[in-house]
């Protein structure tokens, strides 16, 4: 039994209003404990801000450090100095099976039972939607294979308290979070995934990439308990886009991707899975970003700066039940806050810094919660990259919001601090329901993680206020016309989530763009009070036009935009009765792929549609929201949902009336 199809019924109950006069928490729909037992937070209180990122903590319940372990070809690197935590990409051989010879066989008969995307060729030259070259001639770089497994862990994030918990695991050491890819641009990579959970099923979503839909992490492509799912990423972008829609010349320079996540995204199940600590970072390096490297305007992943000078910093809230597990409610659709604040995996960490430029990488991995992030005495900083893409130029700020999903690339100079000097990373926006945030204001401070400044500087970087970074290049720059506006709304419906009034249902197409086109859509939020902060896959959006409006998404956009101009994101946030305009380019793949709220549980309880992208003059299936995506695409077999989603279970009889399901079950 999956679990995502067991729960359906049980999270089909109704929201509750909430107007923000007379503002109150939503009911504890399931366990109707306060929060995390008092004895946890007493813990908290008297080890805060003594675990060191990147050491262990020494109680040999975890040996998570609290710096994500580095995936990467290059056997140069080390973090801190852990070699059992260096974990490297493969050559191409060192799979068995290779990647793509089980595809021919029945399901029955494969050792990769999901196989592997039909854009992906045994032979090296794998092909776009169109059949062409996904490289310019002659440019394939080695290819790299990496062998992933998915496992039940147990995690320290309260020190001395044993927390079970699930993991990503590449070699011989589980990391929660997972394990840091690291790849080059253009630089194929194969992960072939194995899920040794028991009866949960996961959907692995590289946020940010360009990928096939076999690989993207579509909510129904599952990786089966005890199967195997060959995920291709080819770590590619599109390439210009000529008057035919084809694709031809050198890659887009200007949609390379930097600080990319990757993260579960099962059906009805990513906000558990995802609390549950299934996420972790994807990094990508193409030879513009190696250039600011290598000239010393940024850190040099390539010469041991990673966790070092070159630093992720994943933020998340949790909770915990009183036996030190992780706490999730299936019945809170609004949105899963916790009362425990976590930096890579630890409560309160701290983090020993030189007097000198950092470079930190922060990920809003919680599941509903927004942030407001200030450094404690108010020195400003720089951003140099929002989302996947490093931003035209750097800037100076001195606050940065961020909503769930949302990367933020900054720059924090320790240089003027005294040794001995801490200074805290601090959350300064209160919220109380996964409506979306109160406010900004001092009840809401919360310290995240400690900075101590100690010893000389070892080197430094050079980057500044309005140091060009990646030029931005507009969708519309080669002269494609757009193809097509389209209007996506987000709404609520008999309690559940919806976008342009219908609930997500995986076979059925909201929209079928045309491959090689550029579009024009207008996204708008009309949920009654309620923040949605949208995501689509496959590729990024294009802020062209400087925001207008009051509330705080439109007014922190706008200071950006009138800082770097135009640029690429893959996050757009929406506050209640705000609507915004962003140009895309649908390319490279055909779909289906998606495009969802990033609050998980909204996320979760339908608010997503299906962006069918198909290629011209080809004879593909029908998304009619019955007939099922055949096997080449979603690695599933076709008889697999035979007596449907919910029937199986016996759970049709319960949503009928409640708004929750498929289309036939409005």
């Amino acid at each position: 039994m999956l679990l995502g199809g067991a729960l359906a019924a049980i999270a089909s109950s109704p929201l509750k209003s909430f107007g923000r006069k007379g503002r109150r928490k939503p009911p504890a729909y399931g366990d109707p404990a306060p929060g995390t037992p008092q004895a946890f937070r007493d813990l908290i209180e008297q080890h805060k801000f003594t675990h060191e990122l990147g050491t262990d903590s020494g109680t040999g319940i975890s040996p998570d450090t609290g710096v994500p372990p580095l995936v990467s070809s290059d056997q140069s690197f080390s973090v801190f100095t852990k070699p059992e935590h260096v974990m490297h990409a493969k050559s191409s051989s060192s799979l068995s099976p290779l990647p793509g010879v089980d595809n021919a066989k029945d399901f029955d008969d494969r050792d990769v039972y999901h196989g592997i995307a039909p854009e992906y060729d045994v032979g090296g030259d794998h092909k776009n939607a169109r059949g062409e070259s996904l490289f310019p001639a002659g440019s394939w770089p080695e290819e790299k294979h990496v062998e992933m497994r998915v496992v039940d862990h147990v995690t320290e994030i309260i020190k001395g308290v044993a927390t079970p918990c699930f993991a990503y695991l590449v070699g011989n050491q589980p990391s929660f979070p997972g394990p840091t890819y690291l790849v080059e641009a253009g630089e194929a990579l194969v992960v072939r995934t194995i899920n040794d959970l028991h009866d949960v099923e996961i959907s692995t979503h590289q946020h940010g990439g360009c990928l096939p839909s076999h690989a993207d992490g579509y909510p129904d492509f599952w990786c089966l308990p005890g199967k195997v799912r060959d995920y291709f990423y080819p770590n590619v972008v599109h390439r210009e886009l000529l008057s035919d829609g084809s694709e031809g010349g050198q890659f887009d320079e200007s949609y390379w991707q930097s600080t990319m996540w990757y993260h579960d995204h099962s059906m009805d199940i990513t906000g558990f899975t995802v609390a549950q600590g299934l996420a972790g970072y994807y990094l990508q390096v193409d030879s513009l970003e190696r250039g600011l490297m290598e000239s010393g305007v940024l850190p040099n992943i390539f010469e041991n700066e990673y966790g070092i000078h070159d630093i992720p910093l994943a933020i998340q809230d949790t909770r915990l039940n009183e036996d030190g597990s992780i706490h999730y409610d299936f019945l809170d659709h609004a949105g899963r806050l916790g009362d425990i604040f976590m930096v890579n995996g630890k409560a309160s960490p701290r983090l020993t810094v030189q007097p000198r430029k950092y470079r930190f990488r922060i990920l809003n991995g919680s599941n509903a919660r927004v942030y407001m992030l200030r450094l404690s005495d108010r020195s400003s900083f720089l951003q140099i990259g929002k989302d996947s893409y490093l931003l035209p130029s750097a800037f100076g700020l001195d606050e940065v919001m961020m909503t769930s999903g949302e990367r933020a690339d900054l720059i924090v100079d320790f240089s003027k601090y005294s040794e001995g000097e801490e200074i805290y990373l601090e959350n300064w926006m209160e919220q109380t329901d996964g409506r979306g945030p109160d406010g900004v204001g001092r009840k809401a401070q919360q310290q995240l993680i400690k900075f101590v400044v100690e010893g000389s500087a070892q080197g430094n970087i050079s980057v500044a206020d309005g140091t060009k970074l990646r030029p931005h290049v507009g969708v519309l720059a080669s002269g494609i016309p757009i193809a097509g506006e389209f209007e996506w709304k987000t709404d609520r419906k008999n309690g559940a989530w919806t976008i342009n009034g219908e609930l997500f249902n995986p076979l059925r197409s909201d929209v079928a763009p045309v491959l090689g086109t550029a579009q024009r859509w207008f996204v708008e939020n009309k949920s009654g009070g309620w923040w949605h902060p949208m995501h689509t896959h496959l590729t990024g959006s294009e802020i062209n036009k400087r925001p207008r409006g009051d509330d705080l998404p439109s007014v922190k956009e706008r200071e950006r935009f009138d800082a770097v101009g135009p640029h690429k994101v893959d996050m757009i946030s929406l506050a209640n009765n705000t609507r915004r305009e962003i140009n895309v380019r649908l390319q490279t793949f055909d779909g289906p792929f998606v495009l969802h709220c990033h609050t998980v549980e909204h996320e979760d309880m339908r608010m997503m549609a299906v962006m069918d992208v198909r290629t011209p003059g080809t004879d593909r299936h029908d998304m009619d929201g019955e007939e099922h995506i055949p096997s080449e695409i979603s690695g599933m077999p076709e008889d697999f949902h035979a007596d449907g989603y919910f029937e199986h279970f016996g759970d049709v009889g319960r949503l009928i009336g409640r708004g929750v399901g498929f289309d036939h079950l409005k």
